[in-house]
């Protein structure tokens, strides 16, 4: 008999800060958002299918956005609910997310969503339909409590597929990226903009540089910066010079000092393009493997590292 594939979606906890109750201590607490559903009669958390090709960390802010006009940043990954539906097994990946805005249309009642209420954990347990929402409650309380589900997140990205080296006869830091290459970085747009990434730090390698700066990132792409010294990059600014590239580099430098270290206890949503680990990592902060990260006494509390090879979450859907 096949193995049934299971149906995938996404959603998130949806929260935000409110005001402490009256008497209270003082601290202020979170309320986390639900959507009623007139379909089914229940109260759950926003969720629904990915569009052909769309990765789900995208399809959460979507989804998000489309049912509630909540705009959401991601955060920490929380644990997957599984259960049947008619269709067969289903999985769905969720996110704590952040309000940071609402869209230009507000929100109207409609067939899918008929209605949605802001309200604090414990009214949420009363409300919620299903058991395991009830769990994914709890998964997002637990990070509350030692305030993991205030996030940074840093994307590092290999840079997309470039010109094969052994066609290339200049510099091999000029090495473009391919037609199929630049449309992966495209594809880079919708995930950068779900964890709500605000600069692109790049190795001065061209094929590193355009994958921040391809036609789609630059009707929303964040700031791009060059680091990394190489024999190419002109002495004071630490770019391609304009000589070796035939244009400036699209990005703005750093000071010498700069680390991956010094970069991570700013506390900025970052996404970093490398070459490999071990030929740039090495020289932004003696960072070996993403896996040394855990020694950042900043992220040492609730440090996840996740593998497009290994994690669902981040492979395209079918």
């Amino acid at each position: 008999m096949a193995r049934e594939r299971p149906l995938t979606a996404a959603g998130a906890v949806t929260w935000r800060r409110c005001a402490p109750r009256p008497g209270s201590s003082g601290k202020r607490g979170v309320e986390v958002l639900l959507v009623h559903r007139p379909r089914y009669d229940d109260w759950t958390f926003p969720k629904g299918k990915p569009d052909p090709g769309e990765d789900l960390v995208a399809t959460a802010v979507r989804e998000v956005a489309e049912e509630t006009a909540q705009l959401v940043r991601l955060g920490h990954p929380l644990p997957d609910t599984r259960y049947r539906v008619a269709g067969g097994p289903k999985r769905v990946s969720y996110w704590a997310a952040r309000v940071v805005g609402e869209t230009a249309t507000p929100f109207t009642p409609n067939r899918e969503i008929d209605d949605l209420r802001w309200v604090r954990p414990g009214d949420a347990r009363r409300l919620l339909s299903y058991e395991h929402d009830l769990d994914l409650l709890d998964a997002f309380l637990a990070l509350r409590d030692v305030k993991a589900h205030r996030t940074r997140t840093l994307v590092v990205v290999r840079h997309g597929k470039a010109k094969a080296r052994e066609h290339w006869r200049r510099d091999d830091l000029l090495r473009p990226l391919t037609p199929s290459g630049r449309g992966r970085a495209d594809a880079l747009v919708p995930l950068l903009e779900a964890y709500g990434v605000r600069r692109v730090v790049s190795s001065p390698a061209r094929r590193c540089v355009d994958t921040g700066t391809t036609p789609g990132c630059r009707r929303r792409r964040p700031r791009t910066t060059c680091v990394a010294r190489s024999p190419t990059c002109s002495r004071r600014s630490r770019r391609p010079s304009s000589a070796d590239t035939g244009r400036p580099c699209r990005g703005s430098s750093r000071p010498s000092g700069w680390t991956l270290r010094s970069w991570l206890r700013a506390r900025a949503w970052c996404c970093i393009c490398v070459e490999a680990w071990s030929s740039q990592m090495n020289r932004w902060g003696d960072l070996h493997h993403p896996a040394d990260l855990r020694r950042e006494p900043i992220l040492r509390s609730s440090f996840t590292l996740r593998s497009p090879t290994e994690d669902p979450r981040y492979t395209s859907a079918p």
